[in-house]
């Protein structure tokens, strides 16, 4: 006999005469006896029990077909099926497969007893967990629970993802020639390029394809499809409406990693879809930082030949830096070091000629100080048009503060038209060759979404690196920061 406990508010009743009272709530149970109010009671647990049972599966149900479930949400719902029911298959392979020991899931199959309904439910999850370890049992298991046709087309599928599994199909660091960002919203789109691509001998890397569903998290779908990306030599971004949004994670994830990371990875835009007008302007300004050189196109036989052309540069030896035989010559060594040494001195008149020629023999360090000569007018006339000049050829060069100060004369519109994106992308390369002030500066771009998407996280890297320098004003950044992204947690 159930407890003597309030229908609404399950606060235990108190007999007065033939009745019932809740104390809680005032209920009054009229005219009943115990034995009545206990089976009320016994029911209303009952089909408590039966509707939390049946949310608790359906959260499970939606956390498994998930796009890429995560392995915590997974064995939550999993443990919340099975507390109301140690008996539920479906919640106990889940369980098994995302527990650290392939073993657990092993057992688990050998010694279930299920309906076809549920074990065609219970497969459909282990193919999508399938690992070398597990293959057997997940084969078994479809061997003992089907026959005739439904077990032929199991036991093909079990052995075509077991295939996969053995070359590498679903290695993400696995090396490939093309990488394609998209929307899934275009997958009509997608799945024939991807057919076009790889029949005309591209190996191509496609999330929705490559990417083992049933593990992985969200936070391990972001490490691997960077993986993914550092691996493939090109980049293909299809350009739609619904890959130009900032809910894209093609927009959103994958591009603004290309940038940070890959700044000369071979990238295409291939438009499908002319630009809205009402595109977001975050949305353009991350593309035109993705394809500074504007490299697009909107033809198939284009865009096979222009992937050709970057895969055959890709494989040919690095070609020799212009003016390299030049720049070894021992005369022209001379003149670069004697331009330096001068210029060290603080000797511009006689500086400026020897760093001219340097210069021209496409030493950095030497373009960088010429353009600082211009700029300052130190040893020639002052000229901000060939400052820039200069200071471009530098950055352009590799040299740090080169690319600090192109960088900087973006960001505030100095002796160049102001423009944040160009700043950011110029703040990064130096940033990324450990120039201090380029990391504080890109820590604010960062974290004001100047020129680059708001991202809290990575202005915190950027500070905490230029601090690590012994950058003061960056430490301050720093703390204040992480005092502000404790609060909004």
């Amino acid at each position: 006999m159930g407890p003597h406990i309030c229908l609404s508010c399950g606060v235990p009743l108190k007999k007065d005469g033939n009745s019932f009272l809740c104390p809680h709530c005032g209920a009054i149970y009229d005219g009943v006896d115990e034995e009545s109010v206990a089976k009320a009671v016994d029911q209303a647990l009952s089909d408590a029990k039966r509707e939390a049972l049946a949310s608790a599966k359906g959260l499970l149900w939606d956390t498994l077909h998930a796009k890429y479930p995560s392995r915590d949400n997974v064995m939550d719902a999993a443990k919340k099926v099975l507390i109301l029911n140690p008996e539920d298959h479906l919640a106990t392979i889940a369980l098994a497969s995302h527990n650290a020991d392939p073993h657990d899931l092993n057992h688990a199959l050998s010694s279930l007893d299920v309906t076809k309904a549920e074990a065609n439910e219970i497969l459909t999850w282990c193919l999508r967990s399938l690992s070398a370890r597990t293959a057997g049992a997940i084969h078994d298991f479809a061997d003992r629970h089907f026959h005739d046709a439904e077990k032929v087309e199991w036991i093909t599928k079990i052995e075509e993802e077991t295939d996969k599994l053995k070359e590498g199909f679903y290695e993400t660091s696995l090396p490939r020639d093309v990488f394609l960002c998209y929307s899934s919203a275009d997958m009509k789109r997608v799945v024939p390029l991807l057919d076009l691509l790889e029949a005309n001998g591209f190996v191509t890397f496609a999330a929705f394809r490559n990417l083992r569903h049933g593990k992985g998290a969200q936070e391990s779908y972001l490490s691997l499809i960077k993986e993914a990306m550092s691996a493939c030599s090109v980049v293909v971004f299809v350009s739609t409406n619904a890959s130009r949004t900032v809910t894209c994670d093609a927009l959103k994830v994958e591009l603004p990693y290309l940038i940070a990371n890959f700044p000369n990875k071979p990238r295409i835009e291939y438009v499908l879809e002319d630009y809205d007008p009402n595109t977001p302007f975050m949305v353009k300004r991350t593309l035109k930082m993705a394809f500074p050189e504007q490299e697009y196109c909107r033809d198939e036989e284009d865009l096979l030949v222009r992937i050709a052309n970057h895969l055959e540069n890709a494989s040919q030896p690095e070609k020799e830096a212009p003016r390299k035989e030049e720049r070894q010559n021992t005369d022209s060594q001379q003149i670069h070091d004697k331009a330096i040494a001068l210029f060290e001195e603080g000797d511009f008149e006689k500086s400026f000629p020897a760093l001219k020629k340097a210069a021209e023999l496409g030493y950095p360090d030497a373009q960088y100080n010429l353009g600082w000569c211009y700029s300052h007018g130190k040893g020639v006339e002052q000229d901000d048009t060939e400052a820039i000049h200069w200071y471009k050829k530098a950055a352009e060069g590799g040299d740090s503060q080169g690319q600090y100060i192109l960088g900087w004369c973006y960001f505030y519109g100095k002796k160049v038209e102001e423009d944040h994106e160009k700043a950011a992308h110029w703040y990064q390369k130096a940033a990324e060759q450990g120039h201090g002030l380029a990391q504080y500066e890109l820590g604010f771009c960062y974290l004001n979404g100047d020129g680059v998407f708001p991202n809290e996280k990575e202005a915190a890297r950027w500070f905490k690196k230029a601090a690590d320098q012994g950058d003061e004003d960056a430490l301050t950044a720093y703390n204040d920061l992480q005092k502000q992204m404790g609060n909004e947690q």
